[in-house]
């Protein structure tokens, strides 16, 4: 093993371990903001809920 290998190895495992983990928070957001739309469209035009919900679908849209 040449004297740097040991090295590359751990940056490419931190790297794969860094996109796994942003990966999962991309997945996790667009999940909330599939809930937050659906409750929206099924919310009343002039609901107090529905104008808390409008910030959160704009953010992940």
């Amino acid at each position: 093993m040449a004297p740097g290998d040991a090295r590359r190895g751990d940056i490419a495992r931190s790297a794969q371990l860094g996109i796994a983990v942003g990966q999962q928070r991309l997945a996790a957001n667009l999940t909330e903001a599939a809930r937050a739309l659906a409750a929206y469209r099924t919310m009343a035009p002039g609901d107090a809920d529905a104008a808390a919900l409008r910030p959160r679908i704009v953010f992940f849209w």
